[in-house]
C-alpha cells in the first residue's frame, strides 16, 4: 500500500520522518503543533502566487485544512486557524 500523502506532508512541515508517522498518530500531532502548522501554512500561502489577499490565504489555509481531512480535528483545526490569523494580522 503506498504511503498516505497526508502523512507525508506531515512529516515535512514538523521535521518528521513520515515513515515513522501513523493516521492513528496524526491528529495528535496536529493538536499538539498547531502553531508550527500555521506558521508552515502561511510561509506556504506567502509563497504561493495565487495568494494575492488575506482572503486568499485564509482560502489556501482552508484547502489545506480540508486536505488532511479527519486528520485535523475540528478543536485542531480550530486552533490551527487562530493561530494562522494571529499571525495573518501581523503579515498584512
Amino acid at each position: 500500500m503506498p504511503p498516505d500523502l497526508r502523512l507525508i506532508q506531515l512529516g515535512r512541515i514538523l521535521g518528521l520522518d513520515a515513515d515513522a508517522l501513523s493516521l492513528d498518530a496524526a491528529p495528535a500531532l496536529f493538536e499538539s503543533h498547531a502553531e508550527q502548522l500555521a506558521a508552515a501554512f502561511l510561509a506556504e500561502a506567502a509563497a504561493n502566487d495565487d495568494v494575492t489577499s488575506l482572503a486568499s490565504a485564509r482560502d489556501y489555509l482552508e484547502l489545506r485544512l480540508e486536505g488532511f481531512g479527519e486528520l485535523a480535528s475540528p478543536p485542531a483545526a480550530a486552533r490551527i486557524r487562530a493561530a494562522f490569523e494571529a499571525r495573518l494580522a501581523a503579515w498584512a
